[in-house]
């Protein structure tokens, strides 16, 4: 595993969830928010809530989440998501 993706993966283990991802889904408000937390933090933690996330494959959504940000997806554990920029 690269270097680069392993302290970042760190790094993520110590912030909190910056967006919550619910029932109404990956709107154009949240992806607006998280390309505007992109511009400005390197890194960000996303939460699907199990209301969204429920019956989905979760590698698939977060993998679409980080095309529609323009972002790379770092890590996928459980219900978080971690994208960098």
């Amino acid at each position: 595993m690269n270097k680069e993706i392993k302290k970042i993966k760190s790094q993520a283990k110590t912030i909190k969830a910056s967006i919550l991802i619910g029932k109404n889904g990956i709107t154009d408000e949240i992806i607006k928010n998280i390309k505007n937390y992109l511009k400005n933090n390197e890194v960000i933690k996303i939460k699907f809530l199990k209301t969204y996330i429920e019956g989905k494959n979760k590698k698939e959504v977060a993998l679409q989440l980080a095309s529609k940000c323009d972002a790379k997806l770092i890590d996928l554990t459980g219900f978080t998501v971690v994208l960098k920029k």
